[in-house]
């Protein structure tokens, strides 16, 4: 199931396109300081530019030229409203489900919005609403909440927490017990791992946006007991990514200690400073001839002349781990980040800041 835009699905084919909501009228385009256009002009091409004009508009007896070009950039914008619809149409390969509402006017009479996708329809479908406006709404209605007591939508979305216990009554037929056993313990420590990782994917996320906050504000109002009066929102936030109550709890006293560690290490205050050209969560394109990627920068600044790049790790390494060895294996992801920089002329130093110990690991 995709979601999106006309102009996002050009080129792409699906088995069903619903097309919502073709009862909206689009949104007015802004009236442009200066219009110009080219414009056959005594059996010439003439470039015609006219200034918006102010005041009463009196199409009638004195149109401006202003307006003459706007009715122009009216007609090239319906042409532009039936080539996406046209597009839209088009993207199906055997279902095409076409979704509008309307209502009568004053006088009694089905008419679609200006402008809108409907109304580009309107000749092909006016007979089906005309049909559907003689139904009977109120016996419609009724029918309808009788059938919903009995409907069951075919996808519905359910907690992540209802995994284990799903798998922990999840009992293959037609299988001995011993593999059975064995079945069941595979599933079990599977959904665990998917879990984990999930819960350390968005507290990492969560770790970074608070990160961001204590850059781009006065690091002398955190403290320990401010930072802890922001537990409650970590865990709703984590909650909403669809983690239960023990999880939240779980990421969010990590994502704490992790700010509280960060806080109180000199690395910590460093990184966090407001130096020169400082910025958090930096969003770069490098665009070559295959493709365009996008780089997030965790924090960047320039210190005594020299570009520091930091990525953050959430993540506390084994208590025998080597930090410097375990720093060595982003550099690959550093390398591309500080190549962004390559042409302003100064010297780059990469390094990996760990949260949990508050520990500045620099890439030689």
């Amino acid at each position: 199931l995709q979601f999106l835009t006309i102009h996002k699905s050009k080129g792409l084919e699906f088995d069903t396109v619903i097309l919502p909501a073709l009862n909206r009228r689009p949104r007015n385009p802004d009236n442009e300081l200066v219009l110009w256009q080219e414009v056959l002009v005594n059996n010439q091409m003439r470039l015609v530019a006219a200034p918006m004009t102010m005041g009463r508009k009196d199409t009638k007896n004195s149109p401006t030229v202003y307006q003459f070009l706007k009715e122009l950039e009216a007609e090239r914008n319906t042409n532009e409203i039936v080539r996406l619809l046209y597009v839209a149409a088009t993207r199906s390969e055997r279902h095409l489900h076409l979704i509008a509402t309307m209502q009568k006017t004053a006088k009694d009479e089905l008419k679609p919005v200006a402008k809108s996708l409907l109304e580009m329809l309107w000749p092909a479908v006016e007979a089906d609403f005309v049909q559907a406006a003689t139904l009977d709404v109120s016996k419609y209605a009724m029918n309808l909440s009788v059938s919903s007591a009995s409907f069951v939508p075919k996808l519905q979305r359910l907690p992540i927490e209802l995994l284990r216990n799903s798998i922990a009554e999840f009992k293959p037929q037609n299988r001995l017990p011993s593999k059975t056993s064995a079945i069941n313990q595979e599933l079990e420590n599977l959904a665990d791992a998917v879990i984990n990782i999930d819960l350390q994917r968005h507290s990492g996320i969560l770790a970074h946006k608070y990160m961001e906050l204590l850059a781009t504000t006065d690091l002398k109002l955190w403290n320990e007991q401010r930072i802890e009066q922001c537990e409650q929102a970590m865990q709703t936030w984590l909650m909403q990514q669809g983690h239960s109550a023990n999880e939240a709890r779980q990421g969010g006293a990590q994502v704490l200690n992790a700010l509280n560690a960060t806080l109180n290490s000199k690395y910590g205050q460093w990184v966090l400073y407001q130096h020169t050209d400082a910025a958090s969560e930096v969003s770069l394109f490098d665009a070559n001839s295959d493709e365009v990627n996008n780089h997030i920068i965790d924090r960047t600044f320039i210190e005594n002349g020299i570009r520091w790049i930091v990525d953050y790790k959430l993540t506390e390494p084994d208590g025998n781990a080597n930090l410097a060895g375990v720093a060595e294996l982003h550099r690959p992801q550093l390398e591309r980040y500080a190549a962004l920089f390559c042409g302003h002329g100064l010297p780059i130093k990469k390094a990996v800041f760990f949260l949990s110990l508050g520990e500045l690991v620099e890439l030689l």
